[in-house]
């Protein structure tokens, strides 16, 4: 799944293009800030990042010379209001891959990334073949767009395997995960009760395949894209 992370601090902007990039079948999360950035890059790897220039404590061009140099293999579109030559040509030489004006047509956009992502050798899933998982309500909207009620500990432990760069996870570190102070260790018993009912309550896909399986003497895998929104 072709993942993105927007980087701008107009709260209403930055939520317009985040719900139409999840549109697009894409997995995107925004922050407002530099530092917001190198928690989203430290959480999971990012294939694109859309970078405002204009931003606090750091400014843009700043930020897209860090990421080639900490990430080179991250695409870096900068959206910009600073529209003279030599802003452009100060992008590029910062590290940007596509520099665009302000304000942006949503169908550029996404023009931008489909083709971006084609250089870059990665291959975006359409929505209807992701499922999806709305943590806020503990919700899986399967592909044949039904919902699955979760409880919490199911949806957490879906959402560390979506978030780990292979898609799966060794069970003592879901363990750890899943455990609560104050409360009684997560066990390996207790953790395949959960998966048991994951797998009941979600479908396979078209070609049989259940949204998790055991890794014999490792942990556990994430078999279906899954979105996190």
């Amino acid at each position: 799944m072709l993942k993105i992370a927007v980087v701008e601090d107009h709260e209403e902007s930055r939520e317009q293009m985040l719900i139409y990039l999840r549109r697009q079948g894409w997995q995107a999360d925004g922050t407002d800030c530099g530092e917001g950035l190198n928690e989203l890059l430290n959480r999971m790897p990012y294939h694109i990042v859309m970078l405002d220039l204009n931003l606090p404590h750091e400014d843009g061009l700043s930020i897209a010379k860090r990421i080639k140099v900490s990430h080179p293999s991250v695409g870096v579109v900068i959206l910009s209001a600073r529209t003279r030559a030599a802003d452009r040509l100060l992008g590029y030489q910062s590290g940007a891959d596509v520099y665009l004006h302000k304000p942006v047509n949503l169908e550029e956009i996404k023009a931008v990334i489909d083709n971006l992502s084609k250089r870059l050798d990665i291959l975006p899933l359409p929505t209807q073949y992701s499922m999806q998982l709305d943590m806020g309500k503990c919700v899986l909207i399967t592909q044949q767009f039904e919902e699955v009620r979760l409880t919490q500990t199911e949806a957490r432990f879906l959402r560390h395997l979506a978030q780990t760069p292979s898609n799966e996870a060794p069970t003592d570190q879901i363990l750890a995960l899943l455990s609560h102070p104050g409360e009684p260790a997560m066990t390996r018993e207790s953790l395949h009760v959960h998966v048991s009912r994951i797998r009941s309550k979600v479908p396979t896909d078209s070609r049989g395949r259940k949204l998790v399986s055991a890794i014999r003497g490792f942990g556990y895998r994430l078999n279906l894209p899954l979105m996190l929104v």
